[in-house]
């Protein structure tokens, strides 16, 4: 108000635009503060990695060359029937069993993104896939040793507003939008081995594709 010679209503608008655009936080009883914004960049390549080549999950690469700790913590696996959705997917009926596999994703601690993958049960069970716990080496890495390698898989990209559920798991601001992302990996044959749900914080990721080809 001093620097500016405006009144106290406009100062407060101003701020709370700034707060409604994700640029300021305010913390009750401490003030009014400029938002770190640290997205961490999601490149093609690496998030396609598999992971057994290097020991190191493609997030927590990503996480490190944005200068953050990355991990992932294993939210719970069960046997579900395929919804419409799941069903178009992976190409089965409806209602047939899949295995869910729900992932967490933090950078710093901080919530970043949430993963639901889906396997046809017919092509997991029995396998590390369908057991409650995190598995280090990644999905692809044990699908090709089951007999199913993956050879290619298709990503479509979509911006929404997020579910009560979404953010409380994510802890998303007031207004922030979250990016829905399904990608759908295919074996021999063309045949859909996992249908991966990946929910993330618009603010907190980057979604970066490089050296496409142009026909």
């Amino acid at each position: 108000m001093d620097r500016y010679g405006y009144s106290r209503p406009t100062v407060r608008q101003a701020m709370a635009l700034l707060r409604a655009e994700g640029l300021v936080d305010v913390e009750h009883g401490r003030g009014t503060f400029v938002r770190a914004r640290r997205p961490i960049r999601r490149v093609t390549s690496v998030r396609y990695a598999k992971s057994a080549r290097s020991g190191k999950s493609p997030f927590r690469t990503e996480a490190e060359t944005a200068g953050m700790v990355g991990r992932g913590e294993l939210l719970g696996v069960e046997i579900v029937a395929a919804t419409p959705d799941v069903a178009n997917w992976l190409e089965i009926e409806e209602g047939s069993e899949v295995v869910l596999r729900r992932r967490l994703f933090l950078a710093d601690e901080e919530p970043i993104q949430v993963n639901d993958g889906y396997l046809p049960r017919d092509l997991v069970a029995g396998t590390d896939l369908e057991t409650p716990r995190l598995i280090t080496e990644g999905t692809y890495a044990v699908l090709e040793r089951i007999g199913h390698k993956p050879l290619k898989c298709s990503e479509e990209l979509s911006a929404r507003m997020p579910t009560a559920e979404e953010i409380d798991l994510l802890r998303l601001r007031q207004s922030v939008p979250v990016m829905d992302v399904v990608r759908i990996t295919r074996g021999a044959g063309g045949r859909p081995l996992q249908a991966l749900r990946l929910v993330a914080s618009a603010e907190r990721n980057v979604f970066v594709y490089n050296d496409l080809p142009i026909s």
